[in-house]
């Protein structure tokens, strides 16, 4: 006797420290089905409305249909359905399996899996009432365990003719609406459940069938009670007048486990001087698995192009939007200075980026300038450059020789603002990006490399525009600031008689030269007054020049970091774009899915 016509059976109680023993449709799933589905699982985090299969269970009034859907997916589940009941199978790292009821926009978790089938009555009651009325208000039981397959089942009221208690007249008109609302989409899988005591071709649930899938390409029927009306099952099976196929199945009895049913099950099969006739192709729990998961194969292969294009519509949509909307934030964040809206974490960045120009200015003024050498370099450079000519003309060699010196020590310094700022700007789009990413987090790798490849382009170009300023400082000593001359002459005149009068009296080793600092002076004693003359000359003209240069440097790098930056932000909203659109790249790639579901694959063709 099936389990159909016994009581409640005992419930299971899952322990937690076991390996998990795979059910027949798991089994078969996670060999066939899961590489080519694992892509989509991996890759998106917020659901892309594609029409995947889902097998959905019909037949008639106490046909068996939850206890063949218990031996599917080895979970014990109430025996009468009067709402859609929706089984949502899902792989969970974590060999602790969880359970959850979701209905009416509330869930329910459930601590062990032996509560499954009281929560799943006191929900119908909450939703259908204590009576034997129906609803089409559906109760979604969600099922996270190690190695389970990522299906959807879903179990329907019985078809009922005559209706019972306070059932409504027009029972079996609100049942039938109910399947065929389920059974309609040309993706989902049919599994007819019957009893062997029926007519096959005159069976409800097939007739349904039919209507739908005329073919029969995607209707399957499990026969149960098989022992109780063996006579003529063989016959029945075979004529297959609906062309559609047919396997006769023994569900669970009283207490069995699901591995002590299979053995049951088979031991029927073949010892049984009747049922041992039917062909094994047609027979047991594990060979409905299997056709369940060909059919599943066979829907998912015709589907896939389509599913293909519906993700791919979909992230190019996506990608669109995502560029523009990551092109603004960038522009808010790194050149507008905005922070309405934003995360705390990405505020400032414009002050950030600021101080770090003001930090610069710092390091160029803090060149390590010789005070007790003064004038030396000046006077090595007269002497070096002497020739014939007017004795009181300081030659323009001298001034760039010392210009070309002074720019060399300072070279590495625009170079490391130019690593530096451009450290902080790569950190900061990668968080906006990994930001704009977390609907669809597999998608942050791949857009990763493309924004680096947009950030290292436009970084060397800024690298070079930096080593070209230092090369055009070193080539040419120019400007059209009015306070050069002025500054020269007043350095000129407040400081020089100051320098003879210590150096001529010889009064003090050091004295203080203003716009300058302290300096020592009485290695210049001896030094003639011409030559000393013209060297202070030389000194004063360049660091009055040399305040123009780092004026001009400081005024550059920040006008080019304002300029590369914005550069940055519309090339990596193009690279981005156009890198993830390319053949191979993009949704191809993530369809790729990683290696070990690719090894599978492989396996499989």
């Amino acid at each position: 006797m099936d389990q159909d016509d016994t009581p409640a059976t005992k419930k299971l109680k899952v322990s937690h420290d076991q390996e998990p023993n795979f059910q027949p449709l798991f089994a078969s799933y996670n060999d066939k089905i899961r590489p080519m589905l694992d892509a989509h699982r991996l890759n998106f985090k917020e659901g892309i409305p594609i029409p995947l299969p889902t097998v959905v269970v019909i037949g008639d009034k106490s046909s068996g249909k939850s206890s063949v859907l218990e031996s599917l997916a080895g979970i014990s589940l109430p025996r009468c359905t009067r709402v859609p009941l929706v089984i949502k199978l899902q792989h969970h790292p974590d060999h602790v399996p969880e359970f959850s009821l979701e209905f009416q926009k509330k869930t329910v978790m459930i601590i062990e899996e032996s509560q499954i089938p009281e929560a799943i009555n006191s929900a119908t009651v909450e939703i259908a009432g204590n009576s034997k009325g129906i609803s089409n208000v559906p109760i979604t039981l969600v099922v996270k365990k190690n190695g389970v397959p990522d299906l959807t089942m879903i179990d329907l009221p019985g078809i009922t003719w005559v209706p019972v208690d306070d059932q409504p007249k027009n029972i079996y008109d609100q049942i039938t609406e109910i399947i065929m609302e389920h059974i309609t989409p040309k993706e989902n899988i049919i599994l007819n459940v019957l009893s062997a005591e029926v007519n096959f071709t005159t069976c409800e649930s097939i007739r349904l069938s039919r209507r739908v899938d005329r073919t029969g390409q995607r209707t399957l029927a499990a026969v149960t009670k098989s022992d109780q009306y063996a006579d003529d099952l063989l016959e029945k099976v075979t004529t297959n007048a609906v062309n559609i196929s047919y396997v006769c199945v023994r569900n669970r009895i009283g207490n069995e486990t699901y591995d002590e049913a299979r053995i049951q099950e088979a031991n029927l099969f073949k010892s049984h001087h009747s049922l041992s006739m039917i062909d094994k192709s047609r027979v047991g729990i594990p060979v409905l698995a299997q056709k369940l998961v060909q059919t599943h194969d066979v829907i998912i292969s015709k589907c896939l192009p389509n599913i293909v294009n519906e993700i791919k519509e979909k992230l190019d949509e996506w990608m669109s939007r995502m560029s523009g909307s990551l092109k603004e934030t960038l522009e808010k964040l790194l050149i507008h200075g905005e922070v309405v809206g934003l995360p705390d974490k990405h505020k400032s960045c414009d002050a950030r980026l600021a101080k770090m120009v003001d930090e610069f200015k710092i390091e160029l003024h803090a060149e390590d300038e010789s005070f007790e050498n003064f004038l030396v370099d000046e006077m090595r450079v007269l002497k070096e450059s002497g020739g014939i000519r007017l004795s009181q003309f300081v030659p323009e060699y001298a001034f760039s020789y010392l210009l070309r010196q002074k720019v060399s020590k300072i070279s590495d310094l625009p170079i490391s603002f130019v690593n530096k700022v451009w450290s902080y700007v790569e950190s900061v789009s990668f968080e906006v990006l990994k930001d704009h990413c977390e609907s669809f987090p597999q998608l942050y790798s791949p857009m990763k490399k493309a924004s680096q490849k947009a950030l290292e382009k436009i970084k060397n170009k800024f690298l070079q525009r930096a080593m070209d300023m230092i090369e055009m400082e070193k080539n040419t000593n120019y400007t059209c600031d009015p306070n050069f001359l002025a500054s020269w002459k007043e350095l000129k005149s407040a400081n020089y008689d100051k320098l003879s009068d210590a150096v001529v009296r010889r009064r003090s080793k050091w004295i203080a030269i203003n716009g300058y600092g302290d300096v020592k002076v009485d290695h210049l004693f001896d030094v003639p007054a011409n030559i000393r003359e013209q060297a202070f000359d030389l000194k004063m003209k360049m660091v009055a020049y040399w305040a123009v240069v780092l004026r001009r440097m400081v005024d550059w790098s920040a006008l080019n970091l304002r300029y590369w930056i914005q550069k940055f932000v519309t090339e990596m909203g193009i690279s981005v774009f156009t890198d993830m659109m390319l053949p191979g790249c993009g949704i191809e790639k993530m369809m790729e899915g990683p290696r070990s579901v690719a090894e599978k694959r492989d396996i499989f063709r």
